[in-house]
């Protein structure tokens, strides 16, 4: 019990975050440029059109790649989330 005293919130979210990541790295690892961002298009119109589209949970998941990414991709993305963003 001793070594769960200092556990805190934040490091729970970041396992829960890591472990989503892992998730999705896994899931897409195969896959190209031109596909994933296929399928992030597809996931942003579904959730736009079910209703469960948020741009906090979009820019949750920003915050939790960007990270992992090169300069060049971060802009791409984030260029990506502008169109996204904008898209009716």
């Amino acid at each position: 019990m001793k070594q769960l005293k200092n556990f805190s919130c934040e490091q729970k979210n970041d396992i829960k975050d890591e472990e989503l990541l892992d998730g999705v790295i896994g899931k897409y690892k195969d896959k190209d440029e031109d596909e994933l961002v296929d399928e992030l298009m597809k996931a942003a119109r579904r959730a736009k059109e079910d209703g469960s589209f948020s741009e906090q949970s979009l820019e949750e998941f920003v915050n939790l790649v960007s990270p992992h990414l090169s300069e060049e991709q971060k802009n791409k993305l984030s260029n990506l989330i502008s169109v996204i963003k904008l898209e009716e």
